[in-house]
This record gives structure tokens, sequence and C-alpha cells, in this order.
């Protein structure tokens, strides 16, 4: 859990979600099955770069992470504006169910200093009031 600022905001297929280094190998797990190989192809996921302002939970963050979410809300994308302030509960959770009959994302193929958040997660636009409360819960 932390607070930043939208630096930047992108459109990115899954594929760049993942370590360079397992796009090869997925897409080939992935080549007899076309409409996996075309969604993890696919832009619609916005890479968000954010600057860490506060930590509440989590001691291995950089001053900026990315923080991945689907497109659409109907995906449970979260609407990050660029410029804006936010409360982003993440994890290291991904999209990656989707592909799991062909491809096995449990292995570190995610990339580092990256996280995935959504709508129905408590992420909001930054308020000091839940600020201090989780202040308050992170001391305790």
């Amino acid at each position: 859990m932390v607070s930043g600022q939208v630096l930047s905001k992108e459109l990115v297929p899954f594929s760049q979600t993942i370590r360079p280094d397992s796009v090869s190998a997925i897409k080939e797990r992935l080549k007899d099955d076309k409409q996996n190989l075309q969604f993890f192809e696919m832009s619609y996921i916005f890479k968000i770069d954010l600057a860490i302002v506060e930590r509440y939970k989590g001691t291995d963050l950089r001053a900026t992470v990315t923080i991945y979410t689907p497109m659409h809300s109907a995906s449970c994308g979260y609407k990050f504006e660029l410029g804006k302030s936010y409360i982003v509960y993440a994890s290291k959770n991904s999209l990656g169910f989707m592909f799991r009959d062909k491809v096995d994302l449990s292995n570190g193929s995610q990339k580092e200093n990256t996280y995935w958040t959504n709508h129905c997660s408590r992420t909001t636009e930054y308020n000091s009031t839940e600020a201090e409360e989780l202040r308050l819960l992170s001391e305790k």
C-alpha cells in the first residue's frame, strides 16, 4: 500500500508485463491457441509509472514503481489520470490466470518492481483521511 503521483500512463500488451526473456517461450506455448496468443499480444493493459510519496506497507519498494491495471472497468481496470495522486492497494498477482492452462507465470516471469491493481481493490484518489488511517495501522 502506497500513495503516489502518476508520472506516466501507457497502453501496453500483456506480453510487456513480463520479463522479456520469458516472452518467446510463452508465445511458443500459445502458438496453437490463436485466441490466447492474440490476447497475449493485444494492448489492453495500462502501465502506470507511479512516484511513491509514502509507503504504508511493503519495504522493498523503489522511489518509482510500475502499476498495471486492465484498460476497461469491465475487466476491473482502475481509471488512473496523469498527474493525479492516489492511494494504491496493489499486489504481484497479474492477469496471468487467463493463460494458466498453457503457461505457468508463477516461475518469476513477471518483471521486478511491478504490481497490479484494479477497481475492486481499495485503490482510490488520494485523501488525507484514508492516508492518516493507513499511517495509524502501519504503526501497529
